[in-house]
């Protein structure tokens, strides 16, 4: 049985195709952009702290663990401690003094800000955190 077709006979039939591939079009966009959005989305409040050039003999080293333990002198100490230790120095040493700042790798950063903030507040003004090479 052959069919007869016409000319002028209007095709009834949908590709799909076209529409197929922009639909996968903006699938992919969707997957590329989603996790900026997300992340963009989230409110962290991040701890904040100074950055200044390394120097390479310090007067002062204070280590903390992953624990969030201070150890001033190679001693155990708590932070007031530690504080009482720094607050009674005169402006100018407190503008001389290098203090270097050795904390654990695994150490939660807020405790490292924590400790800058402290020498910040006393108004310390060479504060340093140590790295290894």
């Amino acid at each position: 049985m052959k069919k007869n077709h016409k000319k002028n006979d209007i095709i009834s039939t949908i590709n799909i195709t076209p529409f197929t591939d922009v639909i996968l079009v903006l699938l992919i966009i969707f997957m590329i952009s989603a996790p900026s959005i997300y992340l963009t989305s989230i409110e962290i409040q991040l701890p904040r702290g100074t950055n200044k050039n390394a120097q390479t003999q310090y007067e002062e080293i204070i280590g903390l663990d992953k624990e969030g333990n201070y150890y001033y002198k190679n001693k155990l100490t708590k932070k007031e401690d530690l504080e009482k230790a720094f607050k009674d120095k005169s402006v100018e040493e407190k503008k001389k003094i290098r203090i270097l700042i050795n904390a654990d790798k695994n150490t939660k950063h807020g405790d490292v800000i924590e400790l800058i903030n402290l020498f910040n507040q006393l108004e310390y003004k060479n504060v340093y955190v140590g790295t290894s090479k």
